[in-house]
């Protein structure tokens, strides 16, 4: 599989709850950047204009097999930041990893 596009995994840090919480993510640190080759497919846009003035994009992204990403990661690429949406897809052929697929969103607006 040929990856035309790059993007960026954003992985945030992982501090101790307060008050007995589980642990959280913290995105106000500098998050670990790892740059990735990739392929960028359009998944979906949507537009709420009546209430909120709100629109979601949804893009499907291809990674090499073995990318390290994970489902509490952000993605960045084209300069807009992602969250990961759902969870990450290992394809396998003859029985070895051949791509990771994910879906990333961003929602603007209300």
């Amino acid at each position: 599989m040929r990856f035309r596009d790059s993007g960026t995994r954003l992985r945030g840090v992982v501090v101790a709850g307060t008050q007995g919480r589980p642990d959280r993510i913290d995105w106000n640190q500098p998050p670990g950047e790892l740059d990735l080759p990739c392929e960028h497919q359009p998944n979906s846009t949507s537009e709420n204009v009546d209430n909120q003035q709100r629109t979601v994009t949804s893009w499907r992204v291809l990674l090499p097999a073995g990318a390290d990403i994970t489902a509490s990661d952000r993605w960045r690429f084209f300069g807009v930041v992602y969250e990961v949406d759902g969870e990450i897809e290992r394809h396998r052929r003859a029985s070895r990893e051949h791509h990771v697929e994910m879906v990333v969103t961003r929602v603007t607006g209300g």
